[in-house]
């Protein structure tokens, strides 16, 4: 009879080197028939860091074990897919040891074991592919560094009022007319006071204008793109400072 098991899935970005979700969905399916496991539940986490402990799907997975104590195994494909953090890993594999389940990798198959020199071998791994990811945030900090010395923009996806073209900003007329109007209505008029960020948000919700990412208007949102430097056609990134009068919208 087959033993009831769950997987778990992690990649940061939609696709990670060769090991996307899908490929870590499909090659875990494939050891669970060899090995005479019935996965139940397949919890993929997307978009999260290996050094990032706040995993919604894994807290769900914690839960899922729980209100099923026949599930005895969950399923990875790699300890990397795991976490990338020394000491997350190893507290991610106590919070199983102690509701007695025990993790399963498909690639490293004898990491997970009790024994001392496994245990030690796991741990020199897991430093191991904390000190890779490291080096990999440097890298891509001293790439998007050097992308702001040369004024094009590094900070992930656009500022609301501009769109990404060729890894460079261009201004959205229809969201920077928006942009303006949160600009005049903080400038102090000539009679009465200027609006707080509040009325701003109601004001731009109760005109069904379309906030960033299509959610409602917050005081928050108003007040970050009110104090953002790009919208004075001023980049940072890192420490550096350029300008460009291209990307002014106020």
């Amino acid at each position: 009879m087959p033993v009831p098991a769950v997987a778990y899935c992690r990649c940061s970005m939609d696709k990670e080197g060769s090991y996307g979700l899908d490929v870590q969905r499909s090659l875990i399916s494939k050891f669970a028939e060899q090995n005479d496991y019935a996965v139940l539940r397949c919890f993929a986490e997307e978009g999260v860091s290996g050094a990032d402990a706040n995993r919604a799907l894994w807290s769900d997975l914690i839960v899922f074990v729980e209100a099923n104590p026949d599930i005895q195994h969950v399923i990875i494909l790699r300890m990397d897919r795991l976490a990338r953090d020394l000491i997350l890993q190893e507290t991610m594999l106590m919070e199983l040891r102690k509701r007695n389940v025990q993790l399963v990798s498909v690639d490293e198959p004898d990491l997970c074991s009790k024994d001392p020199t496994r245990t030690m071998y796991r741990q020199i791994r897991g430093a191991i592919s904390e000190f890779e990811r490291s080096l990999i945030a440097r890298r891509l900090q001293q790439g998007r560094v050097k992308k702001a010395e040369t004024g094009k923009y590094s900070g992930g996806g656009a500022p609301y009022g501009y769109r990404l073209v060729n890894g460079e900003l261009r201004v959205q007329e229809n969201e920077a007319e928006i942009v303006r109007c949160i600009f005049r209505s903080r400038r102090k008029p000539k009679q009465g006071k200027r609006l707080s960020y509040a009325k701003i948000a109601n004001m731009l919700n109760e005109q069904d204008i379309e906030a960033p990412k299509g959610r409602l208007w917050l005081p928050c949102t108003v007040h970050y793109i009110h104090n953002s430097n790009v919208y004075r056609g001023v980049y940072s990134y890192g420490g550096v400072e350029k300008r460009n009068e291209a990307l002014k919208i106020v």
